[in-house]
């Protein structure tokens, strides 16, 4: 993918002063789930997701902050400009010298933005693969912004708790309105680490990349990148495929996929109060099981509107079953329903409990 120097558009999760994003719930929703203690369970050694004893702990924000209109003016490196930049998997490569430079290459590499009549600088300061999923492309970038010269420098991406944190370089760029993909060839997203887009290509859905899917003897190559994109409207519980979230930061799901050989599997099922929340496709769930996030906002006593896909979608006893019948589903999730009222109830030994 070559990347213009006419147009770029980039979604970056970014702090103060940047303007945020607004969340999909209310500020306080979720705040008596003590996320700091979730945060301490532990990490499978599966994909680096975060697991609740193998379920997995989601959240509501798309990628952060969005950029639009953004000019790509050229990267350098000891003030020396790379030429011919593309973006391979989630690396740039470009020449330098009349030699090839990728990946760690561009590492105190610096790039200019222009964002209305501010100009930015990105640097890079540390390039490397993610230890978690070795020779699969995926590379974590360390990157601090500048809007005065260099004089002071932040950090690009940073965790929920405030402390900083990697991007994955992804192809395109996700609507931040509907969560849609935009396949653009002159666009690229910084997507940072702990929101769902970098989260989903962590949990093995890679967009760039392809697996076999393997029935008896018979095996075809199948692209992740719709894969990738129903990911994210799963860990957001976006049932309508809109941009609306139905969940909560911290939430524990369980999701698994129908490739074979499965990239998640399902860990929950003889855990008591763990049922099937949907299918999912592209374009938000496509069946309905016993178990919706919606119970967090009942029991929260936080208001919200009804999904109005929910009529139109079939509420079906083999939802998580992936029968021929829904081709277009891709992943399903299981979700325990006691979570917000009694969360120890979620957990296969009550001593692990977070809370």
């Amino acid at each position: 993918m070559a990347i213009s120097t006419s147009r770029f558009v980039t979604l970056l999760s970014l702090v103060a002063p940047f303007v945020m994003v607004a969340c999909d719930v209310a500020d306080d929703a979720g705040a008596d789930l003590h996320p700091e203690k979730v945060e301490q369970v532990g990490r499978s050694e599966v994909n680096n997701a975060q697991h609740l004893n193998s379920a997995v702990l989601n959240g509501i924000q798309l990628n952060g902050i969005q950029l639009n209109g953004i000019q790509l003016n050229g990267i350098q490196l000891n003030s020396q400009q790379f030429n011919g930049i593309q973006l391979n998997g989630s690396v740039f490569t470009g020449t330098l010298n009349s030699v090839v430079h990728t990946g760690e290459d561009f590492i105190g590499a610096e790039m200019e933005l222009t964002a209305g009549s501010t100009t930015y600088t990105l640097r890079f300061d540390d390039i490397y693969e993610n230890p978690d999923q070795p020779g699969k492309g995926v590379f974590f970038h360390d990157i601090s912004i500048s809007d005065d010269d260099g004089a002071t420098w932040d950090a690009l991406c940073r965790k929920p708790t405030g402390e900083p944190t990697q991007a994955i370089l992804l192809a395109n760029y996700w609507n931040p309105t509907t969560g849609a993909r935009v396949d653009d060839a002159d666009a690229i997203t910084f997507a940072c680490r702990y929101a769902v887009l970098a989260k989903c290509v962590e949990w093995g859905y890679i967009p760039w990349s392809s697996v076999e899917q393997c029935e008896g003897q018979t095996c075809d190559t199948v692209e992740l990148q719709d894969y990738h994109q129903t990911c994210t409207r799963m860990a957001r519980a976006d049932y309508c495929g809109t941009g609306q979230s139905y969940t909560f930061n911290g939430t524990p799901i369980d999701l698994y996929d129908h490739l074979n050989p499965r990239l998640q599997t399902r860990s929950t099922s003889t855990i008591a109060g763990w049922g099937v929340e949907a299918e999912w496709g592209p374009n938000g769930a496509t069946c309905i099981g016993d178990e919706l996030r919606m119970t967090m906002y009942d029991e929260s006593n936080i208001p919200y509107t009804l999904p109005t896909c929910l009529d139109d979608i079939d509420d079906a006893s083999d939802c998580g079953a992936f029968p021929a019948g829904r081709p277009d589903s891709k992943i399903a999730n299981a979700y325990c329903h006691t979570w917000t009222s009694n969360p120890e109830n979620c957990m296969e030994n009550n001593d692990d409990a977070p809370i």
